[in-house]
């Protein structure tokens, strides 16, 4: 069954376990395996059922990918890493 989810208005999946907003609102929890509310499995569903919400998660997904591998390729200069180490040792 397939409905217009108020939070996208786009056509999403009833998958009978979470609304769109529901699994939106919780989208990093779920990336995060942090999601203790709600069995991540129905999140899991509802992101592969609904046409509305994937895209969504495929964006923080693709978006921490970039991160990470941007965080691979930099090196953060001796200078700045003093800087910090030392501000952090003053707290």
């Amino acid at each position: 069954m397939n409905r217009e989810d108020e939070a996208t208005g786009r056509e999403c999946a009833d998958t009978g376990e979470l609304t769109c907003r529901e699994a939106i609102e919780r989208i990093y929890e779920f990336m995060d395996g942090e999601a203790t509310d709600v069995d991540p499995t129905a999140i899991a569903q509802h992101f592969e059922k609904c046409a509305a919400c994937y895209p969504h998660l495929a964006l923080e997904q693709n978006f921490r990918a970039k991160v990470a591998a941007a965080i691979q390729r930099q090196e953060c200069p001796d200078a700045l890493r003093k800087r910090v180490l030392t501000i952090l040792e003053g707290e």
